[in-house]
């Protein structure tokens, strides 16, 4: 007969959406793949402000998940209370700067498009979407032709699908990690933490 005592309790549901949170700005505060980081900036786009750009799709990806997999505000809220600051804790102070103040027009932005272009079926709505992606984290992107046009000096077909790739790899990973979560513990989401 084991003691209580000395079985390993599990952390309650709030502690495990903190971790959960933390672990997904971890990742997500990764450095961009070599393929990004090396694309050429237009004059007067700065690393930082590209950084900031690249951060705010990745977060707008995550956030998509998010919202996808559960689907209320009670239970997305929760973790993007703690993962918002903890991605943004760990910027570098211009990358930080120029972050705040494009994250919340561009988390809109991208959650509609990457939604609207999940649904349809126009592969031209997706390259048109990945080019106003890679043109703003460039600083090449046109108001003027918004995401209804092909951006100018867009790059490669091979960057734009690449760029695609991995916005709809980071939705799917986050969508299987909330999934398989919910299925080892049971209820996580069904309660917010207070």
């Amino acid at each position: 007969m084991a003691f209580s005592l000395f079985k390993k309790k599990e952390p309650p549901g709030a502690e495990l959406i903190r971790e959960l949170a933390n672990a997904l700005a971890k990742a997500d505060s990764a450095p961009p793949p070599e393929f990004i980081a090396a694309l050429p900036l237009a004059e007067g786009q700065t690393p930082d402000g590209a950084l900031a750009e690249w951060y705010a799709l990745i977060v707008a990806a995550t956030t998509y998940a998010l919202w996808a997999s559960l689907g209320s505000k009670e239970k997305v809220f929760p973790i993007l209370d703690v993962y918002q600051p903890s991605l943004v804790g760990s910027l570098t102070y211009r990358c930080k700067d120029a972050f705040l103040k494009i994250a919340t027009p561009r988390e809109e932005s991208y959650i509609a498009s990457i939604r609207d272009a999940l649904k349809g079926s126009d592969s031209r709505q997706l390259m048109r979407l990945s080019g106003a992606m890679a043109a703003r984290i460039t600083g090449h992107y046109d108001e003027k032709i918004g995401s209804e046009g092909l951006q100018p000096g867009c790059l490669d077909i091979a960057v734009l699908v690449g760029l695609w790739k991995m916005v709809s790899d980071q939705i799917i990973t986050t969508a299987k990690l909330i999934e398989n979560l919910q299925k080892e513990v049971p209820g996580i989401f069904t309660d917010p933490p207070r």
